[in-house]
């Protein structure tokens, strides 16, 4: 699914800077300089993928509105939110993370994940409000991305990493027959970052007709040319009153909806109803036989 997001937005995007700069191949973008390549990029983010644009074709009267344009328009404004995140994730950037907070905030919030909601909005709630800064910069620094090679580009959320010793528990470095005991689980349970580490290694030494662990795509270069040339052939971007979709058919602007002061309104409610409870003061000391 990831990959074919990436694939159509950046055909989408290829086009669109095709289109904005007259030209009909991305190599002829060359000869422009740096200020004009700099105006063309700020032109697409401000007339093509942000909310300014999209209100901008909302407030068209229904007869004169473009669905095909709008749904570009919608599509590559909540990609750039996606990739901005995805890549901030992959190189350990979480001040760029923590400053999408609020834009998923809206986002589960219109698409009615209410679990998630209470999740964004209690930690936005220690984030500025409980934990003192020493607390929020350890946890955001330790506790929201991991990276177990040390390079770069590696880091992967805590969850994506328990996945992977989850997957090496169960069938990697599995205990199986009569001594596979939970107690001796937990023993090398501990040990199985290292015991990966030794295995990649022999591999690397010894076996040098081994399968890569490591996903990789095929060229993609090709399906993005096709699917730019569709785009183009489509004039996506080309601005045409007559191109009306069924209601059925037309994508919700989620981020719109989840900013609706009502929708935040029961969200925070919520989150609230969760955080109210009776909490015991007493102090029970186990008996220490004295």
């Amino acid at each position: 699914l990831q990959e074919g997001l990436l694939h159509v937005s950046e055909a989408l995007f290829c086009d669109l800077w095709c289109v904005l700069g007259r030209v009909d191949s991305l190599e002829k973008l060359r000869l422009c300089s740096p200020a004009e390549l700099y105006a063309l990029a700020e032109q697409i983010i401000m007339k093509y993928a942000s909310s300014a644009a999209i209100k901008r074709l909302e407030k068209l009267p229904r007869d004169q509105q473009d669905d095909i344009l709008y749904q570009a328009t919608l599509f590559s404004r909540d990609m750039l939110d996606y990739m901005d995140f995805n890549d901030a994730m992959r190189v350990g950037d979480v001040g760029r993370m923590e400053d999408q907070l609020p834009r998923l905030l809206f986002r589960y919030v219109g698409g009615r994940n209410a679990k998630y909601a209470v999740e964004i909005l209690e930690l936005l709630q220690a984030l500025h409000k409980e934990w003192t800064p020493e607390v929020m910069t350890f946890i955001m620094r330790y506790c929201w991305l991991a990276n177990t090679t040390g390079h770069p580009d590696s880091f992967m959320a805590f969850d994506m990493l328990q996945e992977h010793n989850i997957r090496d528990i169960k069938h990697i470095f599995a205990s199986m027959g009569p001594f596979a005991t939970w107690e001796y689980i937990g023993k090398i349970s501990q040990a199985i970052p290292t015991m990966r580490k030794v295995k990649d290694h022999v591999e690397a030494d010894i076996n040098h007709f081994r399968r890569g662990k490591s996903h990789t795509s095929p060229d993609k270069e090709e399906d993005v040319a096709r699917l730019q040339s569709v785009f183009h052939c489509s004039r996506v971007w080309r601005y045409r009153p007559t191109r009306h979709l069924n209601d059925a058919d037309k994508p919700s602007n989620i981020l719109k909806q989840g900013s609706n002061p009502d929708r935040l309104g029961k969200a925070r409610e919520n989150w609230i109803s969760s955080r109210m409870g009776e909490h015991s003061v007493e102090q029970v000391w186990q008996d220490s036989g004295e």
